[in-house]
């Protein structure tokens, strides 16, 4: 079996990635819950929040597209797995394995390349830039040990890190993806909404009928749940559209429970 059930209950075809499958919603959900260094540090610390902080400190150096690449640099993992470096040094060395590292890194990059389709990056990303995201990956891990593990004592760390939950963690990667333009303006091509933008329509909508502000934000959150829970599915899901018809749509759901 080479297809795997994804959290919204998709299958996925680990030969055979799509962009057009490709649920970040579901990515961000997953990596806030694939912990770091295989679980043993004594915190929970998630390959989402590993993501984020790989996104700011790639801002310094580079624009729109590196800070994207940087996000994504590990989102395959949500697919894959995450394999760490140990357990695939090891099974390189078994019998029949100096074929392992090839094979998986050949996995990732066909998953990378569907998953820079969906987010709007170029076919194929500069060479510097794949390279700049790596160094700054290697120096991430680094700061990493040193706060996860400090009875290493490898060096002095230079970043003060602080874990986030699942549910921030989440939450954290998509205002990032959410920021960046080279995502916005490929959301727009297709027509759709962030999240923010979708509850935005909604709460004009409710505006529009009279509602105060801060009741009209209220309003709109709760159509939105709503509307998830009638369809049974989550935000950005690919069975269903996420646009201003769809906005408008779960607006009226809305209406119609308060009547």
């Amino acid at each position: 079996m080479t297809t795997i059930t994804t959290r919204y209950g998709r299958t996925w075809n680990l030969l055979d990635p799509q962009a057009c499958n490709v649920s970040f919603w579901e990515i961000a959900e997953v990596l806030a819950r694939i912990p770091r260094f295989n679980g043993h540090p004594t915190v929970p610390y998630s390959v989402a929040q590993h993501c984020c902080i790989a996104h700011d400190l790639a801002a310094p150096h580079g624009g729109p597209e590196l800070m994207l690449l940087a996000l994504l640099h590990d989102a395959h993992e949500a697919y894959i797995g995450d394999i760490i470096t140990p357990v695939k040094e090891a099974l390189c060395e078994l019998p029949g394995g100096q074929y392992f590292d090839e094979a998986l890194e050949h996995l990732k990059v066909r998953h990378d390349m569907a998953i820079h389709r969906a987010a709007g990056l170029p076919e194929m990303c500069q060479t510097s830039q794949i390279g700049l995201v790596k160094a700054i990956d290697k120096e991430l891990l680094l700061e990493e040990q040193n706060w996860l593990f400090p009875y290493l004592k490898l060096s002095g760390a230079r970043l003060f890190l602080k874990y986030w939950d699942a549910k921030r963690a989440a939450k954290e990667f998509m205002q990032r993806l959410y920021e960046n333009p080279i995502y916005l303006a490929k959301l727009s091509e297709e027509g759709e909404l962030t999240h923010p933008q979708f509850l935005a329509e909604i709460e004009r909508l409710a505006l529009q009928q009279g509602q105060v502000s801060g009741q009209a934000r209220d309003f709109a959150e709760r159509c939105l749940s709503g509307f998830l829970r009638e369809r049974d599915c989550e935000f950005g899901s690919h069975e269903h559209a996420w646009d201003v018809n769809a906005a408008n749509e779960a607006f009226l759901g809305g209406l119609w429970e308060s009547i």
